[in-house]
């Protein structure tokens, strides 16, 4: 769990931090050309190749350590295919970064509509998206570790199975748990089951913590995992 933390934090502050700084100044020059909310939307689309290249760099690294910590009998390179294959057969990273962009989005809209609605200029419009924190280092935090713990439950659900494993147990992280998964701690699950007892509040069982199929409320921030029998 601390290595889990402290991958995310190095990758917040060396990938996604960057990355959002980048994004920012890409709305503001396009606003500085043009002050309306479509340019802004539009910068915003065109760095989404950005936000796919960061998520991916991060999900597969993460998700590969986690099953290394599950398979320690398997030769690295056959685990990592193995968790390859889940990755691309899933969609995941692809999900991940839209559901980042869209988060994104939508903040961002929020400020530049309701800037230039009120004859805002870009300065204070910036002003507005650096108070919501929009592309600050603690966003970036919790979108690397919303990414390395999906991932992470990823690796480990691919190792636990390659493992020969018949069930699955949720553990919680003992840190400022949600209730809902303070419910989950100890439930099992068949290996490629879902978790029942508490469905998220979308009405999804997951399959493992972090799942991209639960609502944001379920899976932003939590750092649950799985042990395997």
């Amino acid at each position: 769990a601390q290595r889990r933390e402290k991958f995310a934090e190095v990758r917040a502050s060396k990938s996604w931090e960057p990355m959002l700084v980048a994004q920012k100044e890409a709305i503001l020059s396009a606003l500085r050309e043009d002050k309306t909310e479509f340019s802004a939307e539009n910068a915003l689309r065109e760095s989404f190749d950005a936000v796919i290249d960061v998520t991916a760099g991060e999900y597969r690294m993460a998700a590969v350590m986690a099953a290394d910590d599950v398979v320690v009998a398997t030769r690295n390179d056959e685990v990592e295919n193995a968790v390859n294959e889940t990755i691309d057969r899933e969609a995941v990273i692809l999900t991940e970064a839209s559901l980042i962009q869209r988060s994104t989005v939508k903040l961002v809209m929020e400020q530049v509509v309701d800037g230039i609605g009120n004859g805002l200029g870009v300065t204070s419009i910036a002003q507005a998206i650096d108070d919501v924190g929009i592309f600050g280092p603690i966003r970036a935090l919790r979108i690397s570790r919303t990414v390395t713990g999906a991932a992470s439950s990823v690796g480990q659900q691919t190792a636990g199975a390659m493992a020969g494993a018949q069930t699955k147990q949720w553990v919680d992280s003992n840190f400022n748990v949600r209730p809902g998964h303070v419910r989950r701690d100890g439930e099992t699950a068949p290996i490629n089951g879902k978790f029942t007892q508490n469905p998220s509040p979308n009405g999804v069982s997951p399959r493992w913590p972090l799942d991209p199929n639960l609502s944001v409320g379920d899976r932003v921030n939590c750092r649950c995992s799985m042990v395997f029998s």
